[in-house]
């Protein structure tokens, strides 16, 4: 009887198969492709773009996990690009990969995109993949064997890493083996290593950064794998850390910003540390300026930058984006530690003062006539309000009124001193201004100038090692004199020099309609984190005011054109008269981060506008112009 049964439930499920487990019934034909785009983060609603050497392509918007699938490539001929475009933690990213085989009928094959597989593609086509992707008749160029090459030297670099995380480095491909965006697993190696391609002299070079020391690796295009040095393999607690409980604190948090009443609840005030501090501020003027000013805003997209899993408590850096409810968007530091209960708690930067410091590559561009050509400056943007915490109130004196930065190259043993800044009764912006020697001079940037190519090698040698610092000393006077507050942290981005600047302008995509200069409509192209125009008011001859637009919201509703009627707008009833008809736009400065976090500014201005000054740096004397108005205009 046994038997009998055993033919007939045999024939059940003969017939009926997947009421057995025994699949579809009907077995798919078409070659399909699904993969993960993910930055240490995922690229939710990035735009995936799939296209062979032909230019046969297809598109796709991946999940908020990153995930995505082109479910029929069938038609499709070998090798294959993928481009994802999209933003994470604030920064945007455009990122590649190959596949150099096409699934065979009825198989899925698997292609994610990731800062590991762009920087590889680089290295295989010894360019940089976007132009690559631009140009079907270069797609079917790419060669296998390169591929496999440049693959073989990020695994051999990463083998200690990928071993420390339980997968084989004999096995694992980055660009084929799947992969979910969950903070485990190959996952988690983008939140142990930051890795990006490098132009080097012979090509395009791999380079991986150890998120927590901020140690940097090189592979060079022509080096074997048996040479590549390996990068250090993170310890057991690094490997055990568990940051997904980051996620949840984020959906905790956003759970409860819909009404002040939730804002200002004991259950928003555990969500962060005690301890916290951030810029001055601690949780409760936090929460206090958010249920007054962000009633509704929704935080995502956290990126990890490193943990200190050698100290206690356990900290995390990272980055995150608010969105507020009239959409409007902002990317800031979320530095998160790991509390008594286990779970994940806002921590603050633990800086006791307001402050920004980000290596910059600002390029000028004149527009006419005779137009001198572009100049490229490269840097350090340094923004100080002197404002404490949420006193910040122009009506008041700042609790600081001048400050020194320092730096250091050797893990903080010795410091040297590299700009002052103090307060300019001159200057009107929100940030004091470098200090010139003067409390009366019309000079009031706060971008210093960095073009010494030997101070730039050290500087960025000693960051690739983990021991480049920076010290901030604010005093109570503008004589640099009173009780001093001082604040001190690891450097993570490397300076850009002549030739690294110049290459991340290029990339940055930023560029006007030049002929709209000089108008009262100028059209600007890129994605942009900051639009700022000067305009000549009516009656005028000379520029003499300016208008940003400096969220995502506000630039999204641009359209595209930075316009008189926006600026007036912006500014309200009283530039009626400044702002009518007559008036133009004389200059316009665009802005955006790469990869790094670096800031990208791009300028143009009318050629009969400019004039030059002299500023001295690092002992060099550099040409730069009125115009450079980077953050206190």
């Amino acid at each position: 009887m046994k038997k009998h049964l055993a033919h007939l439930l045999t024939g059940i499920c003969i017939a009926t198969l997947t009421a057995c487990g025994g699949g579809s019934g009907t077995a798919s034909t078409t070659p399909s492709l699904s993969g993960t785009a993910a930055v240490g983060a995922p690229l939710a609603g990035a735009t995936i773009i799939l296209k062979d050497g032909a230019g046969k392509t297809l598109i796709q918007t991946a999940g908020a996990d990153g995930s995505y699938t082109f479910s029929d490539v069938s038609g499709f001929t070998a090798p294959l690009m993928v481009q994802a475009t999209g933003t994470a933690g604030g920064t945007s990213y455009t990122l590649h990969s190959v596949l150099d085989t096409v699934p065979a009928a009825g198989v899925s094959g698997v292609i994610n995109v990731t800062p590991a597989t762009d920087a590889a593609t680089a290295q295989a086509v010894g360019a940089d993949p976007a132009t690559v992707f631009a140009d079907a008749a270069k797609i079917k160029t790419v060669d296998a064997t390169k591929l496999a090459d440049a693959k073989a030297r990020l695994n051999a670099a990463l083998k200690d890493v990928l071993t420390a995380l339980g997968e084989d480095p004999s096995k694992v491909d980055l660009f084929t083996t799947k992969f979910a965006a969950d903070n485990k697993g190959l996952d988690k190696l983008l939140d142990l290593v930051a890795i990006s391609n490098n132009t080097a002299t012979s090509g395009q070079a791999i380079q991986i950064t150890d998120k927590n020391t901020q140690a940097t690796n090189t592979i060079a295009p022509d080096a074997k794998p048996a040479d590549v040095a390996k990068v250090t393999a993170p310890s057991s607690d690094d490997v055990k850390l568990d940051t997904s409980g980051i996620k949840t604190m984020l959906s905790t948090f956003n759970a409860l910003t819909g009404t002040a009443a939730d804002i200002n609840s004991a259950a928003m005030l555990d969500i962060f540390d005690a301890d916290f501090l951030d810029n001055g501020n601690n949780r409760a003027t936090t929460i206090a300026s958010i249920a007054k000013n962000a009633v509704g805003m929704q935080l995502s997209n956290y990126v990890l930058n490193g943990c200190n899993t050698s100290a206690t408590p356990v900290v995390c850096q990272g980055q995150a984006t608010s969105t507020k409810s009239d959409k409007s968007t902002e990317t800031f530091t979320l530095p998160v530690v790991l509390g008594a209960d286990n779970k994940w708690h806002p921590y603050g930067n633990r800086a006791p003062f307001k402050f920004e410091l980000k290596p910059l590559a600002y390029q000028q561009n004149y527009v006419g006539t005779n137009a001198p050509a572009p100049t490229l400056q490269t840097g350090v943007n340094f923004s100080f309000t002197g404002y404490a915490g949420s006193s910040y109130d122009t009506s008041k004196p700042r609790t600081y009124q001048s400050v020194i930065l320092y730096g250091s190259i050797d893990d903080g043993t010795t410091w040297t001193e590299t700009t002052r800044l103090k307060v300019n009764s001159t200057c009107n912006g929100d940030y004091l201004p470098i200090d010139v020697g003067t409390s009366t001079s019309m000079a009031c940037s706060n971008f210093k100038v960095v073009s010494n190519a030997t101070a730039i090698a050290n500087n960025n040698a000693a960051q690739a090692q983990g021991k480049k610092w920076f010290k901030i000393v604010a005093y109570p006077n503008a004589d640099y004199t009173g009780t001093p507050t001082s604040y001190q942290h690891r450097s993570a981005r490397p300076l850009f020099d002549a030739t690294t600047g110049a290459a991340a302008v290029a990339a940055s995509g930023l560029s006007i309609t030049n002929s709209e200069l000089g108008t009262n409509s100028v059209s600007f192209f890129g994605n942009l984190l900051d639009v700022n125009i000067g305009i000549q008011p009516v009656g005028l001859t000379y520029e003499a005011k300016r208008e940003a637009w400096q969220d995502k919201s506000m630039i999204n509703a641009l359209g595209g054109k930075a316009t008189i009627a926006a600026a007036l707008a912006q500014c309200g009833s009283s530039c009626t008269t400044a702002y009518g008809s007559g008036a133009k736009i004389t200059s316009i400065q665009l802005s955006n981060n790469d990869a790094h976090g670096r800031g990208i500014w791009v300028r143009w201005t009318i050629a009969t506008n400019t004039t030059t000054t002299t500023s001295t740096t690092n002992n060099t004397t550099n040409n730069t112009t009125n115009y450079v108005c980077i953050a206190n205009c």
